[in-house]
């Protein structure tokens, strides 16, 4: 088999740019199999070399695109998850409003009932006071016609005492 004749390549520091080494040259055994690089004249290698180096080049930086991507689109699912968090922290806050908003209407309503019991207990007291009222007036018109009859009675016990008397 046939050692290929490639030039070493260096990557340079500064720009990342890779230059070709001519003065190390692999050597290739020419007693094996035929091989493309042994018909080719030295600049036909190199240009395939600097072609082959330049397509590995564009396959590291594709692959290392390839790895920002796939770095974005965690970081985007993180994102999402995040907003995901917030919109449930949201709608539990919201939930906990709510709640709360219920338990004052519930409030609300415990105190409108008691204010309607305590509407109700004055009526009964009203009522109450108009029933002594009436009572009262009632024991006023007996006591009236109480002392209309003793008036009655008094009046005829006069009368007939007067009258009594005045015979004799």
């Amino acid at each position: 088999m046939c050692k290929t004749i490639l030039p070493n390549v260096v990557q340079a520091n500064d720009e990342n740019e890779t230059y070709i080494d001519n003065n190390n040259l692999q050597e290739c055994d020419s007693s094996t199999d035929f091989n493309l690089y042994d018909i080719l004249d030295r600049s036909e290698r190199m240009k395939i070399f600097n072609r082959k180096v330049n397509i590995e080049k564009r396959k590291q930086e594709v692959e290392i695109k390839e790895r920002y991507v796939e770095i974005e689109k965690r970081d985007i699912g993180f994102n999402e998850r995040d907003i995901a968090i917030k919109e449930r922290d949201i709608a539990i806050k919201e939930r906990d409003i709510a709640i709360k908003e219920r338990d004052i209407v519930i409030e609300k309503y415990g105190i409108a009932i008691e204010k309607h019991d305590a509407a109700i207990k004055e009526r009964d007291i009203a009522i109450k006071e108009r029933d002594i009222t009436i009572e009262k007036h009632d024991i006023a018109i007996n006591e009236r016609d109480l002392m209309k009859l003793e008036n009655k009675k008094l009046l005829k016990y006069i009368k007939t005492t007067l009258t009594s008397q005045r015979k004799k």
